[in-house]
């Protein structure tokens, strides 16, 4: 679960860390959903889609940790035009991340939007898109530590 420790461990500035635990103070009415768009349920049923379709454990873990390394550069760093866009044809998000549909279907929940020539452009950051940026991250970090032995957000 993000609390302020995990956050700040995660390098999230404090102002951000301030933004995303009202946000999750707000979920906790009762609702999983972060927003219209993200929800525990849509979050997972990727993540488990994912799972069948990644094959080795290694390969999971590789793949969650990209996933998690993309927002959460995002989350760190909103304005920085490097995070907000993801070249679907680099050789590394290629073969951990473009290669299964639930990662990339996972990246269009959090937010991006194709583009032409095969990249994910992040096209906004509102406080409300990027506690969902926060809020899949949780889920990540939650879903690899169920099925992973290693922490998601520290590298392989």
């Amino acid at each position: 679960m993000l609390d302020e420790k995990s956050l700040s461990q995660m390098g999230f500035p404090i102002i951000l860390q301030k933004k995303l635990l009202e946000k999750m103070e707000q979920m906790k009415g009762g609702s999983t959903k972060a927003s219209p768009n993200i929800s525990e349920k849509s979050v997972n049923e990727l993540l488990n889609d994912l799972y069948k379709q990644v094959f080795g454990s290694s390969n999971l873990i590789a793949t969650l940790q990209t996933l998690h390394k993309i927002l959460g550069n995002l989350v760190h760093s909103p304005e920085e035009q490097k995070f907000r866009r993801i070249n679907l044809e680099n050789p590394m998000i290629a073969e951990k991340v473009a290669k299964y549909p639930p990662a990339v279907a996972l990246l269009e929940l959090a937010g991006f939007v194709f583009t032409k020539n095969n990249h994910l452009e992040y096209p906004a950051t509102n406080p409300q898109l990027l506690a969902n940026l926060g809020f899949a991250i949780s889920l990540i970090e939650g879903f690899g530590n169920r099925v992973g032995k290693q922490a998601i957000n520290q590298p392989a």
